[in-house]
């Protein structure tokens, strides 16, 4: 409705953003009518539960004030937890359905317990979208603020979601898979954003400044979730405790709707205009199959990108070209190895100074810290086929700052998309993707459209002080998770095909069980664990903590008083050995020790699920680590073993690992330091969400060979081929120098 926008407008405009939600004026669909209050009913609480609030009831009620002309919506709601496999809680939402790209806002204006004293523990109040309204088990995404009376009322804005009807709920993004507003006792008014486009969805959470929203910060991307890519609905999600006796009592102002996605409302705000000038900085063209790199030195270091930019722009100074495969380069004395991809090349300039067969000196050995005095610009030209075409994914890390912009054939800037990470897009005409701050990692990724043709792309850095290293890299598709498993640098070959299989186990008995699991109970001395080792430490040494033994078909359990449903992908959990007491035991290590069996030499996707966190051992086999929620997860035993040492939160991680043919030890540790606990293992395809129970099969599945991601190629001309048979390890021994 009109005029609930133009009170966005009006309130937006003190803080810059009045031209964004006339973008919103534009258009004939924007909305603010939520006219349908369903009521989740989830655990139904005792008969003498009292409950506070206007109402006296267990049921929502939209409140008095509720004004929808205005998009204003006071709702009280009692429920238990819009979590696990169903919710218990409210949801008022619009009865016509999203059926494409969107854009909402609201302001969470305030949070109390209308019965007096904190509001519920872990309740929430904010943004949502559902796959079927009137399913209390139903696929959903949201961002809410949420709510605790841990001793003092705290408040925080998280995202969340369930991706399949009657799965378990999840917390996608940081700290133990939530996502921080930066103070975790931050209160309301807050404002919050969700959207949708090309089915990727993205949330979005800002501070209060006099009514508007200050900087939004973006929550990372959940990604596609297949369960919302049709006809959704959208609305506010409210929800009290019935075990405290707490209903939420949640005001909500200037929501609203628009049936388009608008990046302005999912990221930061401008900090400037674009950096580098309009015309193309000078350097080595993109003439061949390779990336032309210029290195300028002797001219004193940048501020910024803009001034860098100027200074390259100037052509004065010591000037250093060369060829390269890639951009993944590296002070070679300060900071061997930066970024997101290792094998860093040193800088161009250093490498004309000695032997590259052996260790690099740098630019001036009687300078080492010489390498703060160093600007870049790189250009490369890209093809996109007519089967590549649509949209495209970068990612840079740098220290420090970087520009990037690619135009099209007939000289014409690119606009971007989308943005995750430190920097951004500033411009008014988007053409520029930047980390404009002086200093640091610049870790950021940009999307772009790209129909079939051949672009040239430029790419600005420098160093401040410091270090200094520089990375570009893509993937197709909306991928801005920088932990995804498809990102490759820019002018990287085509992976090599694989050989994927999902892997049997050996029998233990005759009844189709695969595993011998141990349990140490250690509740009674109250010993946590919050790491592999600790966890590890408890199992071999348990002391007169209980000890359970058992076997099982597969890695699908929990501990059944904890509280928690099922967790996890699937819904069958078993009983952790020894756990079935009628106690929720928070202290707690298991083993699960197995033969895998490998029919032939190949390749293996792991999908791991569990909270709290894990240890994967496989003797011969070599891990990577695809993606992972957020926790500390790395490799350990020469790769053999993948340790997930989270304190609390699911882990979510998709690994992969080539074994070799035959049997092989493996050995799977999870613990429990709080709040409940599940822990699954599933094989899959490359898809990670497509996986079986492992042990759940009796004979191997050949997946067949797959092919990596798609890369866009560097295009090659004839010229480049002179070119490049200069290069030797992306280096082209060329130096002049100009004043």
């Amino acid at each position: 409705m009109t005029t609930s926008i133009w009170r966005v407008c009006r309130a937006v405009k003190a803080a810059g953003w009045c031209g964004i939600v006339a973008a919103i004026l534009s258009t004939t669909n924007a909305r603010a009518d939520l006219t349908v209050l369903r009521d989740y009913q989830g655990i139904v609480p005792p008969a003498d539960m009292v409950y506070g609030g206007n109402s006296g009831t267990s049921s929502p009620v939209i409140e008095p004030g509720t004004d929808p002309s205005i998009g204003k919506y006071v709702v009280s709601a009692l429920g238990q937890d819009l979590w696990e496999r169903a919710d218990a809680g409210s949801f008022l939402h619009d009865a016509d359905p999203v059926t494409g790209d969107f854009s909402a806002i609201v302001r969470v204006s305030s949070i109390v317990n209308p019965g007096g004293g904190t509001p519920a523990q872990w309740g929430r109040a904010g943004l949502m979208v559902r796959a079927d309204p009137a399913a209390d088990h139903s696929p959903n995404f949201a961002i809410v603020r949420r709510t605790s009376d841990g001793g003092e009322f705290l408040e925080s804005t998280v995202t969340q979601n369930r991706d399949a009807f009657g799965a378990g709920s999840g917390e996608p993004f940081g700290f133990g898979g939530s996502q921080d507003d930066g103070g975790f006792n931050n209160t309301t008014p807050q404002w919050l954003s969700i959207g949708r486009t090309g089915g990727q969805f993205y949330a979005a959470f800002a501070a209060d400044v006099g009514g508007a929203p200050g900087s939004w910060n973006r929550a990372n991307p959940f990604g596609v979730v297949p369960a919302l890519s049709g006809d959704i609905y959208l609305g506010l999600a409210t929800q009290g405790r019935k075990d405290q006796g707490k209903r939420q009592l949640a005001t909500y102002e200037n929501f609203t709707r628009v049936d388009e996605f608008l990046p302005e409302f999912f990221q930061a705000d401008p900090r400037g205009g674009n950096l580098l000038p309009a015309a193309p900085l000078p350097g080595i063209g993109p003439a061949s199959m390779m990336w032309g790199i210029r290195e300028v030195r002797d001219i004193g270091g940048a501020a910024n990108v803009g001034e860098a930019a100027s200074k390259i722009a100037g052509g004065t100074g010591t000037i250093f070209e060369g060829l390269s495969q890639y951009v993944n380069h590296t002070d070679p004395t300060t900071n061997p190895s930066a970024g997101k991809f290792g094998n860093d090349a040193p800088f161009i300039s250093d490498a004309h100074t000695g032997n590259t067969d052996g260790p690099v000196p740098p630019y001036n050995a009687a300078d080492p810290e010489d390498d703060q005095d160093v600007l870049m610009v790189g250009h490369a030209r890209i093809r996109v086929t007519p089967a590549q075409a649509g949209i495209w994914s970068f990612g840079v890390h740098t220290d420090d700052g970087f520009a990037m912009r690619i135009r099209d054939s007939a000289g014409n800037l690119m606009p971007w998309g989308m943005t995750d990470g430190a920097g951004g897009v500033y411009g008014a005409d988007r053409s520029e993707l930047s980390f404009p701050d002086p200093t640091g990692d610049s870790n950021t990724r940009g999307t772009m459209n790209l129909p079939a043709g051949n672009y040239d792309v430029e790419f600005v850095s420098y160093e401040n002080a410091g270090g200094a290293n520089w990375e570009v890299y893509h993937a197709q598709g909306v991928v801005l998770n920088d932990g995804a498993s498809n990102w490759r640098l820019l002018g990287a070959k085509p992976d090599p095909a694989k050989q994927y299989f999902k892997p049997t186990m050996a029998p233990l008995d005759d009844q189709g069980n695969h595993f011998d699991i141990t349990v140490v109970d250690s509740t009674p001395d109250n010993t946590p664990a919050h790491s592999v080792a600790q966890a590890r430490s408890i199992l071999d040494n348990p002391g007169a903590n209980p000890v359970f033994q058992g076997l099982a078909p597969v890695i699908n359990h929990k501990d059944p008083e904890a509280g928690v449903c099922c967790g996890g992908l699937d819904n069958g959990d078993l009983a952790w050995p020894g756990l079935a007491d009628g106690v929720d035991n928070e202290d707690y290590a298991t083993r699960s020790l197995g033969v895998l069996q490998m029919p032939a030499d190949g390749y293996v996707r792991f999908h791991i699920q569990s909270d709290d966190g894990f240890g994967l051992h496989i003797d011969d086999a070599q891990f990577s680590i695809l993606s992972a929620a957020g926790g500390p997860t790395y490799l350990a035993d020469a790769g053999t073993s993948v340790n997930a040492d989270y304190g609390t939160g699911n882990t979510n991680t998709v690994l992969e690992a080539f074994i070799p043919a035959g049997e092989h030890f493996m050995e799977f540790i999870h613990w429990d330091g709080c709040c409940g606990s599940y822990a699954e293992v599933y094989v899959g395809g490359l898809a990670g969400q497509d996986g079986m129970l492992l042990g759940s099969f009796n004979d191997p599945i050949d997946l067949g060979i797959i092919a990596g991601p798609q890369v866009l190629a560097l295009v090659p001309e004839p010229s480049s081929y002179v070119l490049a048979a200069l290069g030797f390890a992306g280096i082209v021994a060329l130096r002049r120098r100009r004043k």
